[in-house]
């Protein structure tokens, strides 16, 4: 019970990603399969989809601060 429940939740909350994404066709049978699985099987697919949103924010952090440090560095010159 508790495993359809939280592959519920966890359709609902990809599926509105799902439908915002402007560059998946919404037509396209795969993107349906994919969607549905990764559903089933999100004892595998959440922490794995949490490790590589973790790894685009410190990514995309150390991006910013090396921005800022030669943002920094010009205006002192």
């Amino acid at each position: 019970m508790w495993y359809l429940s939280i592959a519920s939740l966890v359709f609902v909350y990809w599926f509105s990603f799902f439908l915002a994404d402007r560059e998946t066709k919404k037509d396209h049978l795969m993107s349906w399969v994919v969607l549905i699985i990764a559903s089933l099987l999100w004892p595998i697919t959440v922490p794995g989809a949490m490790i590589e949103l973790a790894s685009k924010v410190k990514s995309n952090n150390q991006k910013v601060k090396s921005d800022n440090q030669q943002n920094e560095s010009s205006q002192v010159c």
